[in-house]
């Protein structure tokens, strides 16, 4: 992290559909804290789990996250990029 508050991110989660089909997300972005509010953008990339869900293997979603400091409570953007 910078002086400035800002810093490189990664991370991977799982993607869990209401029928039951599952994917990796894995992700790289840049945030920073303005006006009280973490702020960051990133890149996601999928590895799903299921047949159903092999469209996501050329998946890759462009994110905005807003939310307070701590990432406790972040809304999300997602953008397909095409």
């Amino acid at each position: 992290m910078s002086p400035s508050g800002a810093g490189p991110s990664r991370g991977q989660g799982i993607l869990n559909t209401n029928t039951g089909d599952i994917a990796v997300i894995k992700g790289s972005g840049h945030g920073k804290n303005e006006a009280g509010q973490g702020k960051g953008i990133g890149i996601w990339s999928f590895m799903p789990m299921s047949p159903k869900l092999d469209w996501m293997n050329t998946l890759v979603a462009i994110i905005e996250q807003e939310g307070d400091p701590q990432w406790m409570e972040f809304d999300v953007v997602i953008h397909e990029w095409k």
